[in-house]
């Protein structure tokens, strides 16, 4: 298995100037950058062998020269299956030289500039305007955690392509936390990253099921700041709030966590509720929820995908299961006949 590596400035005069796959091997040859590399034959990758399901996937061959044939691939199969995806190849598909009938899968290779930073001088790390970003697949096998510049392998919605990962993303160190505010006053929502460049707030009324941008207007401003101001008025009550934050690199975004908005006293319901308890939290096996008889519980995750829903609950002492929720961070809605509360539940 080859992952993550960088082959540049080799030689060879005969097959396979960066890589030479022979006999029986089994590779899986993933996210490497294979650069300026030269041969008679194959100048990126030499391949002649006769096992099964050979992988090539997430690479970048770029420049490699050949001076007979197969400036960037050559494939001697001698029985062997190929699985070539979602690699970026100077010449594209046309620069695989295949001296014998292929057999496997060649699909979503390509050719676009890798657009590297500085490719006269060998800096082979992408810049923020490669296509490369984000163009790669689910790689076939484990990855490691870090990429040769130890930065994160995946460091935005998908992989990169080659043995660099863009370092373009923000990293939060603060997350927004729940306001609760009195009806007519003003919330705010912070959020501290490090390589923050751009900002952009978003807003759920619908415990998380659809997101929607945030503009400045009466109701808002610093939308596309750090701090976000609400004029909290009551049917805002139980709204979700998160920002979108990006660095050097705008197509490397991290997301924060969701922050609630409580806003007391909402229209219609009654101005001094019971207060709903519930406990533990985090929650292992079960939750305790205290003084809600009668009320109709929803629980939702952070998507807004509803995972247990209990019509009514019988008593003032209700003991719910969660065991079988996976770990991670949901919202409770407690509705009675005259309020409405939402509760942020951690499952540990």
């Amino acid at each position: 298995i080859l992952i993550g590596n960088l082959f540049t400035g080799n030689e060879s005069m005969g097959n396979g100037g960066a890589i030479v796959v022979k006999s029986n091997s089994k590779p899986k040859i993933i996210n490497n950058t294979i650069v300026n590399n030269h041969s008679l034959y194959g100048a990126g990758i030499w391949m002649s062998c006769s096992a099964l399901n050979v992988v090539l996937q997430n690479n970048i061959l770029w420049g490699n020269k050949a001076s007979e044939s197969g400036n960037q691939l050559y494939l001697r199969s001698t029985g062997s299956t190929y699985s070539i995806i979602n690699n970026l190849l100077e010449g594209g598909v046309d620069s695989i030289l295949f001296e014998t009938p292929y057999s496997g899968i060649l699909q979503d290779n390509y050719m676009f500039s890798p657009e590297f930073a500085d490719y006269a001088t060998g800096d082979l790390h992408l810049t923020c305007s490669s296509l490369a970003i984000n163009a790669g697949s689910v790689p076939v096998v484990n990855m490691p955690l870090y990429d040769m510049d130890s930065n994160l392998r995946l460091n935005g919605s998908e992989y990169d392509l080659g043995a660099f990962e863009a370092d373009a993303a923000a990293t939060i160190v603060s997350q927004p936390q729940n306001m609760i505010v009195m009806n007519g006053d003003i919330a705010t929502f912070t959020v501290v990253a490090n390589g923050a460049n751009v900002y952009q707030w978003e807003v759920s009324t619908d415990m998380a099921s659809n997101w929607a941008a945030i503009v400045d207007d009466t109701i808002y401003s610093g939308a596309t700041t750090s701090l976000l101001t609400v004029n909290s008025y009551a049917p805002m009550n139980g709204s979700l709030y998160r920002c979108i934050i990006s660095g050097n690199c705008p197509q490397v975004t991290t997301i924060s966590l969701p922050a609630l908005l409580l806003v007391s006293n909402p229209d219609g319901f009654d101005e001094n509720p019971i207060a709903v308890s519930v406990y533990p939290i985090p929650a292992y096996d079960f939750v305790n929820i205290i003084h809600a008889a009668g009320s109709r519980v929803i629980i939702s995750d952070i998507n807004g995908r509803i995972v247990a829903d209990y019509a009514a609950l019988s008593s003032d002492n209700e003991q719910i299961s969660v065991s079988n929720l996976n770990n991670g961070v949901y919202f409770m809605k407690i509705t009675s006949s005259n309020s409405t509360q939402i509760i942020r539940m951690i499952k540990d």
